[in-house]
């Protein structure tokens, strides 16, 4: 049995005859391992596609993701900037792109995705992702990686500036998160179509330490089962 039906049997909560094994991303262990930065490993001649490959073959995983982290670059095509320098750190939007919930106003979903597919440092990162699909075939779970809706308003706007202003203008963010999901679901579909076996969806935003249950269920879970239900 390979790692991609163990896991797919352990979802559907049937007997497996191992317990499935994956580590959750990795890439910041690939960079801090590797000695070098996400920018480094997205330049390399084949987008990364051998160290990544080492590094979830040594380690016996049998969930794969591709490197697209690359989606941050959203960010920076919206005015934000985002950093990816530094060796063995992650991801970090240094200037948000928006100020004020409803700035998102001036953009728009279609254009956006447009130019974020246009964008080198994007394309190495689907690109990756048909490699690693190509290279494990269906012996492992090739899992596409995003956030949810919830979590993407607020790296949009900053976590503490989104939840401040969240009280403010309730219109202004549901509005936002309907911004959100309609671009989660499209970076989803994007990866889902160069061969993602399944999508993994990160809301630290509605993280218990942040938000309450009743805000979970206004602001997290509707955006999360549009995000699902559409995929």
């Amino acid at each position: 049995m390979t790692g991609k039906e163990i896991v797919l049997k352990a979802m559907r909560f049937e007997e497996t005859p191992r317990l499935p094994v994956a580590i959750l991303d990795g890439y910041v262990w690939i960079l801090r391992k590797n000695n070098i930065s996400f920018r480094e490993l997205l330049e390399m001649e084949d987008g990364g596609a051998e160290v990544v490959e080492k590094a979830f073959d040594d380690f016996q995983s049998d969930i794969v993701y591709p490197n697209i982290h690359a989606f941050n670059f959203l960010f920076e095509i919206m005015g934000g900037i985002v950093s990816c320098d530094r060796k063995g750190e992650a991801f970090e939007v240094t200037k948000t792109p928006l100020e004020e919930i409803n700035d998102f106003r001036q953009y728009d979903v279609d254009k956006l995705c447009e130019q974020l597919e246009q964008k080198k440092e994007y394309a190495v990162g689907l690109g990756l992702l048909e490699k690693l699909k190509k290279y494990y075939g269906e012996e492992k779970l090739v899992c596409a990686v995003c956030v949810a809706p919830l979590t993407l308003a607020g790296m949009m706007l900053g976590v503490q500036n989104f939840m401040m202003q969240l009280y403010d203008d309730e219109e202004g963010t549901v509005a936002l998160l309907e911004f959100a999901t309609e671009l989660v679901v499209r970076l989803c579909e994007s990866q889902i179509a160069r061969g993602a076996d399944a999508v993994f969806i990160a809301d630290p935003v509605a993280s218990g330490d942040l938000i309450s249950p009743s805000m979970f269920e206004e602001y997290a879970l509707p955006y999360i089962k549009e995000v699902t239900g559409r995929l």
